[in-house]
């Protein structure tokens, strides 16, 4: 699951929202880790109270009323849906292992950056009947973030784990809006994760 608080289309209050992938990794003493993640997902957001009513046209451009001979939609009157796909890339340490100067232990504590490549495309909808009014252009955006997650090894290769990350997106707003008013393109996501190794910790050494 993830909670987004988007660009100039937001809302006073998080909106929930999906989000799946796969990823692979490779630890290193211990205690290391890089690890290559690809996801999937959609989001919603809606306009901030601070606000102002304009007119949206399809061409992406606010009016301050509507334009007769263009199409479009006022911002009271819609909310953005948003398809995401990320490609990532991520550093961790286990601090655990840290602090247990190498005891194992099949608990792990994991802290890190995490850099990536995301893209965007919006449908506007209305928010009285979820119709597809506009469509918006897909964008592109380099993302930074720290992420941390926990984790649980039931099995030499079973593993189970939560994780969170908090990451910041570069360029045009994510919710496909024109860049206006406000600069706070993050995501905020939390979720669940089932992982298997190769080979067994006690091969791992």
């Amino acid at each position: 699951m993830a909670y987004a608080a988007l660009e100039s289309n937001e809302t006073s209050r998080q909106r929930r929202a999906w989000l799946a992938g796969i990823y692979v990794g490779r630890a290193f003493r211990k205690a290391y880790r890089l690890e290559l993640q690809a996801a999937i997902g959609q989001l919603a957001a809606a306009p901030q109270h601070c606000c102002p009513d304009y007119w949206m046209s399809a061409d992406n451009r606010l009016y301050p009323s509507q334009v007769s001979e263009q199409e479009g939609i006022y911002w009271s009157q819609m909310y953005s849906l948003i398809k995401l796909m990320r490609l990532s890339l991520s550093g961790t340490v286990d601090v655990l292992q840290l602090c247990r100067h190498g005891r194992p232990s099949p608990w792990r504590i994991d802290l890190g950056p995490q850099l990536g490549l995301t893209t965007t495309k919006s449908t506007f909808c209305e928010r009285s009947t979820g119709h597809a009014h506009l469509q918006g252009t897909r964008r592109y955006h380099l993302s930074m973030g720290l992420t941390a997650a926990a984790s649980f090894r039931p099995t030499d290769r079973l593993v189970l784990g939560a994780y969170t990350t908090f990451s910041y997106h570069t360029g045009q707003p994510l919710d496909g809006t024109p860049s206006y008013l406000h600069n706070n393109n993050y995501i905020w996501e939390l979720g669940l994760r089932l992982g298997l190794t190769l080979k067994s910790a006690r091969r791992q050494g």
